[in-house]
């Protein structure tokens, strides 16, 4: 398929998450170098625009439509009937309700897969995805290595492509976060962790690790949605006394990550975690479990430990924190700031662009 007339982006509800973030960087890097480009939105916030500066927001909510899967399809189906070339980036569930598009000569469908297959498909989809994937023009992109392993263990052949995601640093809004330190003094170290509390981020272990680390003279935040309750309020309020605190969800966790000197991910599953590049693209040192595509995003500075393994975290932050005393300046490690950055990830997806997929 030739250069296509237009690129549509098919999203999830707006709200903050990697697959969106993703999708709308990649979007906006597209659109200012003056590709056609349509995001279909379905759901009905667009919360996630709060976190990009005036200019890049504004070009993205002119590019948006909130959609229902009704209105997705009337859309798609204007374009078929127009005979005019169309890529569609699909994400998640999504590709379900549009799969079986790539069977038209005109249209032909990206799906970028986030997440661990058994969880990105699941069973009910995976024989409908796999249709896709194998009998029509759905070109399956993994969004690390491990991902594409992922894959192919449950699908049983592979992926066409391998593609890391990026993130867009530079249109960022770093303000506006209300900010309380415990501490700032000069040896003073202080721990963040960001993504919506439950059992698979796992922060219980984090805190527990934490917690045997003893230190006086660092401090542990906490980022994220409790919806589910995970830590009720009497936890929350008792880990004060460790040095521990609760911020809960904040639109930029960004501005924390710019006065925070380690970076903790505990989860037992992810997909690529756009955190973890966010926080080397801000020069933080990592401590995180190793799933998903994470040892993808670490460099020699940081810190990889088993999941589940609250002995082997908390040796890890020990390491971390000591690390941070001990290197007054930070070595920025540029070859892997520059593989974390968009404009890498669209040139990833420009050289696949028109490739004939073989069945």
């Amino acid at each position: 398929m030739k250069e296509p007339n237009e690129i549509i982006y098919i999203l999830p509800e707006l709200r903050f998450g990697g697959v969106q973030i993703f999708a709308l960087d990649l979007a906006y890097y597209q659109i200012r170098l003056g590709y056609k480009v349509k995001i279909l939105s379905v759901g009905s916030s667009r919360s996630v625009l709060d976190r990009y500066k005036d200019v890049k927001k504004e070009s993205l909510n002119s590019a948006i439509s909130l959609v229902t899967i009704l209105e997705l399809y009337f859309y798609i189906l204007k374009v078929l009937i127009s005979g005019r070339k169309v890529k569609l980036h699909t994400q998640g569930y999504l590709l379900t309700y549009v799969g079986f598009f790539g069977a038209c000569k005109n249209i032909s469908i990206v799906h970028t897969i986030q997440n661990q297959a058994e969880y990105e498909a699941g069973l009910k989809r995976m024989k409908l995805h796999s249709f896709y994937f194998r009998r029509t023009n759905v070109t399956a992109v993994a969004n690390s290595r491990q991902i594409a392993s992922s894959f192919e263990s449950y699908y049983g052949y592979n992926v066409d492509h391998t593609i890391m995601n990026g993130i867009d640093l530079d249109n960022i809004n770093m303000s506006g976060a209300s900010l309380c330190w415990a501490g700032a003094e000069k040896n003073h170290v202080n721990l963040l962790t960001v993504g919506s509390l439950g059992a698979h981020k796992n922060q219980k272990m984090l805190i527990d690790a934490f917690s045997r680390l003893d230190d006086s003279n660092a401090s542990l935040y906490i980022i994220g949605g409790n919806s589910n309750n995970y830590l009720d309020k009497p936890y929350l309020d008792a880990l004060k006394n460790k040095s521990i605190y609760y911020m809960g969800e904040i639109t930029n966790s960004l501005s924390m990550m710019t006065k925070c000197d380690v970076f903790c991910l505990s989860s037992r599953n992810e997909g690529l975690p756009l955190v973890l590049m966010e926080a080397k693209l801000l020069d933080m040192v990592v401590v995180t479990t190793d799933v998903g595509g994470s040892k993808e995003v670490i460099d020699t500075d940081d810190f990889l430990v088993q999941s589940d393994d609250s002995d082997g975290y908390l040796v890890a932050l020990q390491s971390a924190v000591r690390h941070v005393r001990d290197n007054e300046s930070k070595l920025l490690n540029l070859d892997l700031k520059k593989h974390l950055m968009i404009e890498r990830c669209h040139q990833d997806y420009q050289r696949i662009a028109g490739q004939v997929k073989s069945h």
